[in-house]
C-alpha cells in the first residue's frame, strides 16, 4: 500500500480515506463490525494502521466480469433483458 510503510502504527480517518479510497461512512462500518481497528486518544479516533494492510490482505478479490453490474452488461449485449423503461 502505497505511503503506508511498516514504520506507521496509526493514521487518521482522512489519511484512511485517501489510503484505501473509501469513504467515512465506510470506514465508520469497518470500525463498528471489527475489520478495521481504531485507538482512542485525546479527542482523535486514529486507525491501527496494521488493521488497514489486514483488511485489504483479507478482502476479496473479484473480478470485473463477475460483477452484478458486468452481468447485467453481458445479458442486455445478448438481449436477454431488455434496459427497462420509464414510461407509464
Amino acid at each position: 500500500m502505497q505511503d503506508l510503510d511498516d514504520g506507521i502504527l496509526t493514521v487518521s480517518i482522512k489519511e484512511t480515506e485517501r489510503l484505501t479510497g473509501l469513504g467515512r461512512n465506510t470506514i465508520f462500518d469497518l470500525l463498528a463490525d471489527g475489520r478495521l481497528r481504531s485507538a482512542k486518544i485525546g479527542a482523535r479516533r486514529l486507525i491501527i494502521a496494521a488493521s488497514i494492510r489486514e483488511m485489504i490482505k483479507k478482502a476479496e478479490v473479484v473480478p470485473f466480469s463477475e460483477t452484478k453490474r458486468e452481468n447485467r452488461r453481458q445479458k442486455w449485449r445478448l438481449g436477454k433483458s431488455a434496459p427497462k423503461s420509464n414510461a407509464r
